[in-house]
């Protein structure tokens, strides 16, 4: 007999900031408004060893039957995997990606070198939510000689543009590589023209905006997020965002997030619900896109 598992959809809930952790406490409510995501976690059972999953696990039924949560007991297992976790301000992006490969990690049927759709529907919970595929061709200018790739992608990085589809646009669009690269055909190192399309789009898109250059400056052009975007023909709707208000040094982040078609603003242990989020800005920094 099937055992029948209830969908788990959080109500929002207020988390505790203790020490600078406004990075986390954004990141983890976007996440949370993942149903795919907060279901596997709360009714899996979880081995010994997975100690971040279980950990995670007992935030999420802490975060279901209380109003205002403190992370601390997640955040006190991640500090023994995270270098990052020391009570400075962090990058968010940073955390996403640290944080869902200690989670794929501990899963089941972890899995190397994806190449095709099919391994990826048969794959893991972290990588069936946030990996897609990409294709990357490389071909010589001079004699059309073509090299392919397949490429595993959490995501995808932009810049910033007028809007989000438009970043992707420019992302997806042909590049000529200026220095010149050995072709085993012609026998020369000649220009090349590189091609990266996505042939298997994720569940859940997450876009970064490229608004850090990694030292102290940060650009804080407004970019339009948009509602719903297209990437390799299949159609996404904004559920989430992470927005950085001020500078490298003294920031602060927020987030919206989409429960129940109905939106948030996360401000740490500030709750707010409200009609829409903010569709255009000089903030967004993480958007979190739905597959249609």
């Amino acid at each position: 007999m099937v055992q029948q598992i209830t969908k788990t959809t959080l109500s929002p809930t207020k988390l505790i900031n203790r020490h600078n952790n406004c990075f986390f406490n954004s990141c983890i409510q976007c996440i949370l408004s993942i149903p795919s995501i907060t279901t596997y976690y709360d009714s899996t059972n979880f081995s010994r060893n997975s100690n971040i999953s279980q950990s995670f696990q007992k935030f999420i039924k802490e975060y279901k039957k209380n109003e205002i949560v403190d992370p601390e007991m997640l955040l006190k297992d991640l500090r023994r995997k995270m270098d990052i976790l020391d009570g400075r301000e962090q990058d968010t992006h940073e955390f996403l990606v640290l944080f869902l490969d200690l989670l794929e990690n501990e899963v089941k049927m972890k899995q190397e070198n994806i190449k095709t759709e099919e391994e990826i529907k048969n794959s893991n919970i972290i990588l069936k939510t946030f990996m897609g595929l990409q294709k990357t061709t490389i071909t010589c200018q001079r004699c059309n000689n073509a090299s392919t790739s397949v490429e595993q992608s959490l995501g995808i990085s932009i810049g910033v543009y007028k809007d989000i589809q438009e970043g992707i646009n420019k992302q997806q669009e042909p590049e000529i590589l200026k220095e010149g690269i050995f072709c085993p055909k012609c026998k020369e190192n000649s220009g090349k023209l590189k091609n990266t399309q996505f042939f298997y789009p994720p569940e859940i898109l997450v876009v970064q905006l490229l608004r850090f250059n990694g030292a102290s400056t940060k650009n804080n052009k407004r970019i339009n997020i948009n509602p719903t975007i297209k990437l390799a023909n299949r159609n996404y709707t904004l559920i989430g965002s992470v927005c950085h208000e001020g500078t490298l040094r003294n920031g602060h982040y927020i987030s919206y997030g989409k429960r129940d078609y109905k939106w948030c603003c996360y401000d740490d242990s500030n709750l707010k619900e409200i009609e829409n989020p903010p569709l255009s800005g000089s903030n967004a920094y993480l958007v979190f896109y739905s597959r249609v």
